[in-house]
């Protein structure tokens, strides 16, 4: 048998494995594993998965039913020939023979009266008309020793039918004893298959639900014309074999009326209609309804709205989901001295819940505001949107950047926001986390409490959630994390020196902000925040985390980077700009820069014009871009860009310890006295000084580039997707929370996450075809070639793998040693192996890259994924006729 890992469905055989398999087709992230013993491949998509049967299970294949007869021979049908044939291959060649002599011969196959004089001919007759086993009987007359009513059938070496494992006795009686039910479980995961499309269609793509009526209403009348025509058909064929009319209409009859497909779409079927398709939605995916918040009247006296989707039904849904629970269960955490997350920093080790309850539900906000329309035209700031979304800290970190995975919790009009306030648009929520908790979320008959780690968000979000002013240029209190005065920046004075805030000094200026209510602000704190309510949470514990996209690509490096290279060009004269873009547009990226290509420099030198990621990308790989251009390496503006680099590579880092956290406070001081000396007439801005705080941050928070918004940034997308299709702004936020809850409900019918990594293309690890390097490699590795597969690429993570890029295999505080993927291995136990060609890499100080050592000898080794000391898989490029490689981040040594 073989058995469905979606459900609990058991077919006889593969063929009917592989049909079944089209049943679960349009479940959200849904794998197609082969079933064949011994082989351990998945497919992400049906297409490939059929067509890997098709091909490389030929031979496994054998036919529904076999008899052997042993004494059993077929005699020539030519008198004249007195030729007798063991086996009805050699009957079917010796025929040929007699077609290449100029005979005509006669099909020898019981019921079938062809006759054929060209052999080509008869080779496709025989593959056409006698492929299947009913078809190869054999004409009696032929057959010598043959008894009298004998079914005889020959093996078929040239059979496409699909094999099937002969089912036990207990099986065999309970598929037969079940027909009914498992006719049923087949029409009800047919409508379901059907139900995740049209929810697919709809919540996805998202496809207007106008239009995905119409697509209905067109395929059921293509559906009534096909069923039509083959009633017709049937009809006659019945009438042609003379069975009775009465018959033939009920045969007819029951054909029509058990029509799924009719019965579903019909005038008051389940999917016949927008509303009827919604309810079966919600009916029988997992949906969490949202609750529309009456905010009150504004100052036109029109009633406005919130959409809030309750956030302790939605941890319950989430969890239900295994690959969720697997990951809240073993939750990860550090003990050898490296910061890996947010868990590892002193607010999460501080807090009172976290430290009682090891498996305390640790809750990840972000707010932040966005527009659905152009945001130059006529109609901004009309239709933008706040949104909060949530997700679990517990999960493992590389899962919390994926999008699907990110909750909506609460959508209102911005311009709402302002006017009603923090207290009427988040006050169902704050109530609901304190529930959390106190009380707990129900999870597996328990109760779990949990409490919110941190919220995130740009500078501007964070200061509006915590109370702070959000007047970053005229402001003199502009950082939410000590009492830096922007006077200060005058002086050169952006250190972070200046008195801690904390959640006592925080209550006293809201007290002397209540002496004093003529005042805007104190010390740079308009209010309390509402989330400063919850037991185990408050703003400035801290509880919000700067954002590296904001403060350092999009601030720090957007304007410093444009300033150096308007250096090099105006006055050291290096290069011009015509150069430089000339460079960045035609240079040859490899790996994952080809996803984040630099946008070109403006000729103004005031700031960069691309966005975070292709910022990072360009200050990354200058050295690389600019490397013979630069005529002097000791120049103190390349000097310092170099430092802005170093900065960049430890405060990017997923782990980072305790002695690099120290040396990039080093650093950063560094550069931010050389950037001031060598630029006095460029002010620095407040994101300077925030950079200042980073390595007290990361002690606090783990590294930062955990906590960075950008990745959330990327959820506003689906709602921008949602506003284009549907081209209607009536009550937007509730359209927009209603189409997410139902995408939310089809990505329920799934695995929310990919837990198996599974090679690309792979085939199975043939050692024949390998020089004695790669498998004695291999060997040291696997004791055996059974199970394993091999690719020349893989997905693990969000990171592409591919043969030819590098990775790092050893280091030491000196070097490094990088690996050259020459292919990679999945075992059964769905473990990685990467099989590598070692070779050493100098740092080059001077430019900011490695340099690799060229050796015709280098060492080939097999390593496994967990082993390597970066993620990260990083391309090399030819410098003066040799090869670099640039680093994204630190790595730990």
């Amino acid at each position: 048998m073989y058995h469905c890992k979606s459900c609990s469905n058991r077919s006889r055989s593969l063929k009917d494995y592989v049909e079944h398999y089209r049943l679960h087709f349009n479940e959200a992230n849904i794998h197609f594993p082969c079933a064949v013993r011994g082989c351990i491949r998945k497919f992400q998509t049906f297409s490939a998965f059929k067509s890997h049967v098709s091909r490389d299970h030929q031979n496994s294949r054998r036919e529904k039913s076999k008899s052997v007869v042993v004494d059993m021979t077929i005699k020539c049908p030519f008198s004249f020939c007195l030729k007798i044939l063991p086996n009805i291959k050699d009957m079917l060649g010796h025929l040929k023979e007699h077609i290449a002599h100029g005979l005509e011969i006669t099909c020898p196959f019981q019921g079938c009266t062809s006759s054929f004089t060209v052999k080509s001919s008869f080779t496709s007759h025989l593959s056409r008309r006698h492929k299947s086993v009913e078809n190869r009987l054999i004409t009696p007359e032929l057959l010598i020793n043959s008894q009298e009513n004998q079914n005889i059938i020959f093996e078929n070496n040239n059979s496409t039918d699909f094999e099937e494992d002969a089912p036990s006795e207990g099986d065999d009686q309970s598929m037969s004893s079940g027909n009914g039910e498992i006719e049923s479980d087949i029409s009800d995961l047919f409508v379901k298959n059907l139900a995740l499309f049209y929810l697919k269609l709809n919540a996805k793509y998202p496809v207007p639900s106008s239009t995905v009526q119409k697509v209905i209403e067109e395929m059921q009348s293509m559906h009534s014309i096909s069923q039509n025509l083959l009633k017709q058909r049937i009809k006659r064929k019945l009438t042609e074999f003379s069975v009775e009319k009465e018959v033939v209409d009920e045969v007819v009859q029951d054909f029509i009326s058990n029509d799924i497909y009719n019965s579903v779409h019909c005038e008051k079927g389940i999917l016949s209609t927008n509303f009827r398709r919604k309810q079966f939605f919600k009916d029988n995916f997992r949906y969490v309804e949202p609750v529309t918040i009456n905010l009150g009247f504004d100052k036109n006296k029109i009633k406005r709205y919130c959409e809030y989707v309750p956030i302790i039904e939605t941890i319950q849904e989430l969890l239900k989901d295994p690959s969720v629970k697997a990951q809240f269960k073993n939750p990860c955490s550090s003990s050898d001295g490296v910061l890996r997350d947010f868990m590892d920093g002193s607010v999460a080790k501080k807090n009172l819940l976290f430290i009682e309850l090891e498996n305390a539900i640790k809750l990840i906000l972000y707010q932040d505001a966005f527009e659905v329309v152009n945001p130059l035209g006529s109609a901004k700031r009309k239709h933008k949107i706040l949104a909060v979304y949530v997700i679990l800290g517990n999960i493992f970190p590389q899962n919390r950047s994926k999008i699907d995975q990110m909750q909506l919790v609460l959508l209102v009009r911005e311009i709402d926001f302002k006017y009603f306030g923090q207290e009427a648009v988040f006050r169902v929520l704050v109530n609901d986390l304190k529930k959390i908790e106190q009380i707990g979320v129900l999870v597996d008959d328990k109760r779990v409490k949990g409490t919110v780690a941190m919220i995130t968000g740009d500078n501007l979000g964070s200061h509006c959630i915590g109370g702070f002013v959000e007047n970053f240029s005229s402001c003199m209190y502009v950082c939410r994390y000590c009492l830096f005065r922007t006077e200060e920046i005058e002086h050169g004075n952006v250190l972070d020196t200046y008195s801690t805030r904390s959640p006592e000094n925080y209550q006293n200026d809201l007290h002397c902000l209540e002496v004093n209510p003529a005042l805007n602000n104190i010390r740079g704190i308009k209010f309390n925040s509402i989330f400063n309510e919850l037991e185990h949470f408050h703003v400035c514990n801290p509880g919000l985390p700067p954002c590296l996209g904001h403060d350092l690509f999009e601030g720090v490096v957007q304007y410093d980077l444009a300033l150096f290279i308007n250096f090099m060009i105006k006055v050291k004269k290096w290069f011009t700009y015509v150069q430089l873009n000339h460079i960045i547009t035609k240079f040859k990226y490899n790996g994952s820069d080809c996803n984040n290509k630099p946008s070109t420099v403006g000729d103004q030198g005031h700031k960069l014009g691309g966005h975070a990621v292709q910022n990072w990308c360009l200050l990354r790989l200058l050295p690389v871009l600019i490397a013979l251009k630069v005529g002097d390496t000791n120049d103190p503006v390349w000097h310092v860009t170099l430092l802005l680099r170093e900065i960049v590579k430890l405060v990017c880092a997923p782990e980072i310890n305790v002695a690099q956290v120290a040396y990039l406070k080093v650093l950063i001081e560094e550069y931010l006295d050389e950037r001031i000396s060598l630029f006095p007439e460029k002010q620095v801005r407040p994101k300077h000084h925030f950079m200042a705080h980073y390595p007290g941050l990361i002690m606090q928070f783990g590294p930062l580039i955990r906590v960075w918004t950008l990745r959330f940034e990327s959820k506003h997308s689906y709602f921008k997707k949602c506003a284009r299709n549907s081209q209607n702004f009536i009550n937007i936020c509730h359209t927009f929370a209603e189409r997410h809850q139902l995408f939310q409900a089809y990505l329920s019918n799934g695995s929310l996450f990919d837990v198996e990594a599974s090679l690309e293309n792979a085939i199975p690890f043939n050692e024949d075809l390998y020089n004695d390097s790669i498998k004695d490699s291999f060997f040291r590795h696997h004791c055996s070639v059974e199970d394993v597969l091999t690719s020349c690429s893989c997905n693990i993570n969000g990171v592409q793998y591919k043969k030819g890029l590098f990775v790092v295999v050893e280091n030491n505080e000196l070097s490094l040693i990088f690996g050259k993927i020459v292919m990679l291995f999945q075992h059964k136990d769905n473990s990685i192996c990467i099989l590598v060609q070692k070779t050493s890499a100098t740092y080059n100080s001077n430019r900011g890259f490695y340099q690799v050592e060229q050796s015709r000898a280098a060492p080939i080794v097999c390593t496994k994924f967990s082993d390597l000391k970066s993620n990260c898989c990083l391309p090399s490029y030819r410098v003066n006729h040799e090869e670099v490689i640039v680093l994204q981040h630190a790595i730990v040594t």
